[in-house]
């Protein structure tokens, strides 16, 4: 319990220091585990397309739904070519929670040591 106090306690003094930075990083960090779920699960549908099996998973027929209501046919080329987009909008959710991250704890930084020289 004593451990989850000091948590708490310096959860408030970095979000002190970092202001809306830290949401936005949470944000972000939450975006891209939400986006590697959706990127591995993704993967189903295309093994069950080079097996040659049937689509009666739930995501499978989720996804055939989305891509007939978007004219798109359900075969090998365009799952893969849905895998590789969702993965490459995930490299840019990572880049971009890199920079945040880099931002936010230099802008911590410049914060305490601006309160430090006061």
């Amino acid at each position: 319990m004593n451990q989850f106090r000091e948590l708490v306690f310096y959860g408030k003094v970095f979000y002190r220091f970092a202001g809306w930075r830290l949401p936005t990083l949470i944000a972000l960090i939450l975006l891209s585990g939400l986006l590697d779920v959706v990127g591995i699960v993704s993967l189903m549908p295309l093994l069950q397309i080079t097996m040659g099996e049937g689509n009666d998973n739930v995501f499978s027929q989720a996804i055939k739904t989305a891509m007939s209501a978007a004219s798109i046919q359900f075969n090998f080329l365009s799952v893969a070519l849905l895998l590789a987009a969702i993965f490459c909008f995930k490299g840019v959710i990572v880049f971009i929670q890199s920079f945040w991250t880099i931002h936010t704890i230099t802008a911590v930084r410049r914060n305490i040591q601006t309160r430090l020289a006061k």
